[in-house]
């Protein structure tokens, strides 16, 4: 896990400049830098999904995506497009559903996509917002 950990936050620092181009960091460099945020290691321990949100300092936006990386290392994946929020990944029992909560919608809700192909689909309607859950044993 913890090598995993590493690979990832080692692949933001390739996107930094190179030693021969030192200079000050700024703010605009902090907000330009994605953040990962959450992660769930899904329960064969094969895959790891994380979240990486984005900033947009002209428009004071953020925008949160899940990608999906095998926990050998290796290519990072992006799951998740939507300019709305997707974060909070958790994966079903037996590893066919990675759910998250997405504002997509207009509200947090839960959604999920299957692993073996095919496209986000909302799972939840709570009228007032969905800002935690966790999967039951038997899914």
């Amino acid at each position: 896990m913890k090598r995993t950990i590493i690979l990832i936050l080692g692949t933001f620092l390739f996107s930094l400049p190179a030693a021969s181009q030192k200079r000050v960091i700024t703010v605009e460099d902090l907000w330009a830098m994605g953040r990962v945020e959450t992660f769930a290691l899904s329960p064969g321990g094969q895959w790891i999904a994380y979240t990486i949100s984005q900033y947009d300092m002209d428009q004071n936006k953020e925008n949160t995506d899940i990608y999906l990386v095998s926990s050998m290392g290796g290519l990072a994946r992006q799951l998740t497009t939507h300019p709305a929020y997707d974060g909070n990944p958790c994966w079903s029992p037996d590893g066919s559903l990675l759910s998250f909560i997405s504002t997509r919608g207009g509200t947090r809700q839960i959604y999920a996509i299957p692993m073996d192909g095919g496209e986000a689909q909302k799972i939840s309607n709570i009228p007032t917002g969905v800002n935690d859950f966790i999967w039951s044993l038997d899914g």
